[in-house]
């Protein structure tokens, strides 16, 4: 449907151009359709002469764009400091007949959820900051990739939850503020990696020595350990060497363990059952044992080699000499 509305200008004589304005009552913008509209405007003289000019087309958008996501990191992911990726992404893209985005127009949000704190891009900070990404630009609803350098240390950050969030902003302004994503930041070593056996202190001949055992647990709010994830060395303290499973060699072997997982603090028990020492051929000394906990994101814990360290005896007794009196003993 087309209608006029009067404009406003000034009388002219002649062939002076005069600015025109209108006084009529525009449509509500922000709730009209998205689509094309057009104004055109039509000169009418004082003898009944009029002249259309060319129309002008405009584009209303009103829809918000249709993509604001995060996928590194991963949502509901574990991270220590150093296994955070070095960049973060995801995807923006405006809605389908939208008008698109300009390049480098969505933004991210960091916050630790501990406070509630932003990262500004060089400190934590109480009032929200939009970080700026980096895209290519787009003409409709073509999905692009966003990609941000975060320059936080993480190593050196608070255990605990992160979220981030995406926003796209289209070419008129029209916004999405995407779903955030949370992600788990864990820096604190396991607690416990011990050797209960063999007890440390303890002399024992090869054929006593027990199976090796001890307990592993992750620190009070870690994310836990996986299964079997707990390795031991075994020392031969006389020329340091490292029992392998099957021989001695000069370097350092890790020996794999049996135990369950576990996704939090809780203490399990971990054994070595294959590959054993024969303990009853080796040469008398002593020995140490020592367990190294590593939690489901990589931090680890060593334990005390003075703790597992216990002395082995193969060698019987010896005889050194019998001494006796003389061959007819006189009483007295």
């Amino acid at each position: 449907m087309c209608s006029s509305d009067l404009t406003t200008h000034s009388a002219q004589s002649g062939a002076v151009a005069q600015t025109w304005t209108s006084n009529a009552t525009m449509p509500a913008w922000a709730s009209q359709t998205d689509g094309t509209y057009q104004v055109r405007a039509t000169a009418i003289d004082r003898a009944g002469n009029t002249f259309s000019g060319t129309a002008v087309s405009f584009t209303l958008d009103n829809t918000a764009p249709v993509t604001a996501s995060v996928t590194s990191p991963v949502g509901g992911g574990i991270y220590r400091g150093a296994s955070m990726p070095a960049a973060y992404g995801g995807s923006v893209a405006d809605n389908s007949t939208g008008v698109g985005l300009a390049a480098n127009s969505a933004t991210i949000t960091i916050r630790r959820n501990s406070d509630g704190w932003y990262w500004s891009g060089s400190a934590w900070a109480s009032s929200v900051t939009n970080l700026a990404t980096t895209h290519a630009a787009t003409t409709d609803g073509t999905t692009v990739g966003w990609s941000r350098t975060v320059t936080i240390t993480w190593a050196s950050q608070t255990s605990g939850s992160y979220t981030i969030q995406a926003k796209a902003t289209d070419r008129v302004g029209n916004v999405l503020t995407g779903t955030a994503i949370t992600f788990t930041l864990d820096n604190n070593a396991p607690t416990t990696a011990s050797v209960t056996s063999p007890v440390s202190g303890t002399t024992l001949r090869g054929a006593s020595v027990p199976t090796s055992t001890g307990l592993a647990a992750d620190n009070a709010t870690g994310v836990g350990l996986a299964a079997d994830s707990t390795t031991i060395t075994i020392k031969r303290n006389a020329d340091g060497w490292y029992w392998n499973g099957s021989t001695w060699q000069s370097t350092v072997f890790a020996l794999a363990t049996s135990h369950s997982a576990t996704t939090d603090g809780t203490a399990v028990s971990w054994t070595r059952t294959s590959g054993l020492v024969p303990w009853a051929s080796q040469s008398d000394g002593t020995y140490t044992i020592t367990a190294t906990v590593t939690d489901r994101v990589g931090n680890t814990l060593t334990g005390t080699a003075a703790a597992s360290t216990f002395t082995l005896d193969n060698t019987s007794p010896t005889v050194v000499g019998i001494t006796r009196a003389g061959a007819n003993p006189t009483n007295a």
